[in-house]
């Protein structure tokens, strides 16, 4: 016979709604708080370009992505793989599709309001929309605050904070919980931006032709780490995935050096002795605008990055320049622009189940711990990842008191 246990879970994001569904599904009395007035607001935004929840690679493979976390993650994977989110989805009956790069996309992000409605269909679980967490205490009291008013929770045994990172501020994810959780002296690391797009120095002339530009059909390199996804030049700098997947390498190089180099292939598919015998053919008479959008097609976007490389570098070869464009990158654009950020608390403070070690049965989840990844899937699924392995210790200590 299983012991009534209540959870009390802060944010009603990834983390938040995946580890109430599982601890609904074990017969947990689960109260949901979150500050928004509906569940997922931060995740139904993320679906407006196409809701990437996962990724269909294999755990070992998948891992790879979460930088310095890897081993970590590589466990936590085994755990809760893409394999068994397709299981959850299609219970769920919400439908899924693989993309490019083993992308998995929920086909029609409405569909996971139908998790909410499951959520709702259990009897023990209550949602307090517009209840933001305030502060945390040893004694397992905690404060929230809705309306203006303020109240002490204390009626329930274990507990889950998924307040989200620095990024998205306008969802709630603004890492006002580090004030009250640096006061119980637990160790926080620097939010930093991930997944955003770079400061470069451009010339008034770029900036005044510039459109948004896509570059396509580019490979991108910068300390061995390699993209061949699509860019967006900007008035401020560049953006767009292929930066987002190298985001964490160019931060930390800017970090080291004060700028970084990123190495851009405008022709990846083409040699770099077949590119300067055609060079060689053109005449003075044609624009080498024109000589390379027809002989090269090359576009308007690779031309003015082109132009904007060989001001700086005017002694190498235009062939090494479209070949190895070299841009200098000074800064991360805002945190707030990020579509995640790296810090939070240090996974020194928690143990391997997530739960904080100065304070028994309160376990932190999601971005709110100190890790980080690029886009493709794997961040959403990181957070259902540590969502499972929290409920599965949450749910290991409730039947050590089973009689």
């Amino acid at each position: 016979m299983k012991i009534e246990k209540t959870v009390a879970i802060f944010g009603a994001g990834a983390t938040g709604i995946f580890s109430a569904l599982l601890l609904c599904e074990c017969g947990y009395s689960v109260n949901l708080y979150d500050k928004n007035p509906k569940i997922g607001v931060k995740v139904l935004l993320a679906s407006n370009s196409g809701l990437n929840i996962s990724n269909n690679r294999a755990p070992k493979v998948m891992a790879s992505y979460y930088a310095d976390k890897a081993t970590i993650f590589e466990q936590l994977l085994e755990l809760f793989s893409s394999q068994d989110l397709k299981q959850l989805l299609e219970e769920n009956n919400i439908e899924y599709f693989i993309g490019n790069d083993e992308k998995i996309f929920i086909k029609d992000p409405n569909q996971l309001k139908t998790i909410a409605e499951r959520l709702n269909s259990y009897p023990k679980f209550k949602f307090f929309p517009r209840h933001k967490l305030t502060a945390i205490s040893n004694e397992r009291r905690f404060t929230v605050e809705s309306d203006g008013i303020t109240a002490d929770i204390s009626d329930f045994d274990y507990a889950i904070i998924a307040l989200g990172g620095a990024s998205y501020p306008r969802t709630g994810s603004d890492g006002s919980w580090v004030s009250f959780f640096q006061e119980k002296n637990i160790n926080i690391v620097d939010f930093k931006p991930v997944n955003c797009g770079f400061y470069t120095n451009w010339s008034e002339k770029l900036i005044q032709r510039c459109e948004n530009n896509f570059l396509k059909n580019i490979e991108l390199k910068i300390n061995g780490k390699i993209s061949k996804k699509e860019i967006v030049i900007t008035k401020r700098g560049l953006q767009g995935p292929g930066i987002y997947e190298l985001s964490i390498e160019l931060r930390r190089e800017i970090e080291k050096n004060q700028k970084a180099i990123l190495e851009i292939d405008l022709l990846p598919n083409r040699e770099l002795d077949e590119i300067a015998r055609l060079l060689e053919k053109k005449s003075s008479k044609e624009s080498l605008s024109n000589f390379l959008r027809k002989r090269l097609k090359i576009d308007k976007a690779k031309f003015l990055l082109l132009m904007e490389g060989i001001k700086n570098s005017e002694d190498v070869s235009l062939a090494k320049q479209i070949k190895a464009l070299q841009i200098e990158c000074l800064a991360p654009f805002p945190i707030e622009e990020a579509i995640s950020v790296s810090g939070g608390v240090d996974f020194n403070e928690v143990d391997e189940n997530f739960q904080l070690k100065k304070i028994p049965n309160c376990f932190v989840g999601g971005e709110m711990l100190d890790w980080e990844a690029v886009t493709g899937g794997f961040l959403l699924h990181g957070c259902l990842a540590i969502a499972k392995r929290i409920c599965l210790a949450i749910e290991a200590d409730r039947k050590c008191f089973t009689k």
